[in-house]
């Protein structure tokens, strides 16, 4: 059995563009969400007053500090705060709250990023 063969980087046959969001601007609006497990609520504060002194708008999920089990909240919950971010047009950039781990289960919730409309600046804060 041989294994597959993937494309290096040097490959120049493979091309794949990269979607660059806008660089984010004083007054955007910033989705904080918590697709993983639960946030705390004073280092998520700390965050916040960063966010704030480059003067941008934090909108927090509703579902951001509900805790199930060792998640922020049910599986359809923390997948539905963050598509919605992803389908709303005032949100310039997302933010997760913290890293952790998806289930695998949660790759088919969490299926919106090609389908996303716009291009967004994404990332984690722990």
């Amino acid at each position: 059995m041989t294994s597959p063969s993937y494309p290096s980087s040097a490959d120049s046959s493979v091309s794949t563009p990269i979607a660059r969001p806008p660089r984010l601007e004083p007054g955007d609006h910033v989705g904080i969400v918590a697709p993983s497990g639960p946030v705390d609520r004073n280092r998520l504060m700390a965050g916040i007053r960063i966010l704030e002194e480059f003067q941008l708008r934090p909108v927090f999920s509703e579902s951001l500090f509900q805790q199930n089990s060792y998640l922020a909240g049910t599986d359809h919950e923390r997948a539905e705060a963050l598509n919605q971010y992803f389908k709303n047009p005032d949100i310039r950039a997302i933010i997760c709250a913290r890293g952790g781990v998806w289930r695998h289960a949660d790759a088919a919730l969490f299926g919106f990023r090609m389908h996303s409309p716009k291009p967004q600046n994404f990332g984690w804060v722990q």
